[in-house]
């Protein structure tokens, strides 16, 4: 064997050495909502939502989703699905999919999400954020949903586990 210059100890007819790539770190999806003061996670009705200073007016459709969703927020949820409300600031702690209704993929220890009773479920089915129905349309729009406080999940549990005795944590 021949050695290349500079003694790296490879001969020129060996291949260099490929080197393992690791996936990229995935965006934390955790909300961006910033940390503040910490308030009572047990609530046992969602707060009304408080609109911000800077809000536009809302349209005439805008103003029927509202309701919509309001509606909704005050029938239980259906068997099988568990209504979480958040209203501590600050990131959830949950790592979504990218699926449409998103799955939650992480549940990071000590967060809100983790001290909720039921915990926030692994493999759980985020079907609605705020009284809005995730759908293919206009699921970006609900989800930034999170980043604002309250904030109303309906999580379709796991076929997996056993159903919780509550459908609201």
């Amino acid at each position: 064997r021949a050695e290349l210059q500079g003694g790296s100890g490879r001969s020129k007819q060996e291949a260099p050495a490929k080197r393992r790539t690791v996936a990229p770190q995935l965006p934390s999806v955790y909300t961006s909502a910033p940390l503040g003061t910490t308030s009572s996670s047990h609530s046992p009705a969602p707060a009304p939502l408080v609109k911000d200073k800077d809000e536009k007016p809302l349209t005439a459709e805008e103003k029927a989703r509202q309701e919509a969703a309001e509606a909704f927020l005050k029938k239980d949820p259906r068997k099988g699905v568990v209504r979480y409300t958040f209203t501590q600031d600050g990131p959830l702690g949950l790592r979504f999919s990218k699926d449409v209704p998103p799955w939650i993929l992480a549940v990071a220890d000590g967060s809100p999400a983790a001290k909720k009773a039921p915990r926030v479920p692994l493999a759980g089915i985020v079907t609605a954020v705020n009284g809005h129905q995730i759908t293919e349309k206009d699921c970006q729009h609900v989800m930034q949903g999170l980043k604002r406080r309250p904030v109303v999940l309906d999580i379709d549990w796991p076929v997996d586990q056993d159903l919780p005795v509550v459908n609201r944590a």
